[in-house]
């Protein structure tokens, strides 16, 4: 299936990236022209996806566990500097807590809490460089259902 053909010049975040719909998405992106920059937790993870996409084109990687706010922080600090051609951000990170609802704790939505200020951070970034972009929430029922 092809959405775009013309991804030359783009620059895509993808957390989440370096598996399952997210690193399809990548690869779709890559083959179409586009550059990717896969986020995750797990390096090694992350650096098996690098080494396989890097075949179709130009893969970065960042290390960031989006549940650590203070490292979130830091990351979306660097936005301007590091970030600045960003086009596109593929959220696709996601976690099933099949619990129930009365044993849900705020740590549960650190996930989301995450992903809204890095999509914040990127959408301002965006809105700075004037060129616009897309944004993308890859998502489950599963992830906003308390079983």
């Amino acid at each position: 299936m092809k959405i775009m053909t013309n991804f030359k010049r783009t620059r895509t975040l993808f957390v989440g990236g370096a598996s399952g719909v997210g690193k399809a998405t990548a690869r779709m992106l890559l083959n179409d022209g586009g550059a990717v920059v896969l986020l995750g937790r797990q390096r090694a993870k992350l650096e098996a996806a690098r080494r396989e996409l890097a075949q179709i084109g130009r893969v970065d990687i960042e290390v960031l566990d989006i549940t650590d706010t203070g490292a979130v922080r830091a990351f979306t600090d660097r936005m301007p500097d590091d970030f600045s051609d960003l086009t596109g951000l593929v959220n696709g990170a996601g976690v099933f807590l099949p619990r129930p609802f009365l044993e849900h704790s705020e740590e549960d939505y650190d996930l989301n809490r995450g992903t809204f200020f890095l999509t914040q951070a990127v959408a301002r970034a965006m809105t700075v460089r004037g060129n616009g972009g897309a944004i993308v929430n890859i998502g489950s029922m599963w992830a906003q259902q308390a079983v």
